[in-house]
């Protein structure tokens, strides 16, 4: 499993009619390049951590969805 801890933040992406894989993966690859560094900044100043595998910003707890960042 790549990914298995709470989610803390996610971007909302559109998906258009037109789209086929290569055009919505490029289009969650941007996003992916705005949202990680959030989340690592959040961690590196101290203000995300877990604890009992849940995600907590500021010391309050960050939904299940996390934080969604609309684009």
């Amino acid at each position: 499993v790549l990914d298995d801890g709470p989610n803390v933040i996610q971007a909302v992406v559109p998906v258009y009619d037109g789209d086929d894989a290569a055009s919505l993966q490029q289009r969650v690859h941007t996003q992916e390049h705005i949202i990680y560094p959030i989340a690592v900044k959040w961690f590196v100043e101290g203000r995300l951590r877990m604890d009992n595998n849940r995600a907590l910003l500021d010391g309050n707890p960050l939904p299940a969805s996390g934080l969604r960042l609309q684009s």
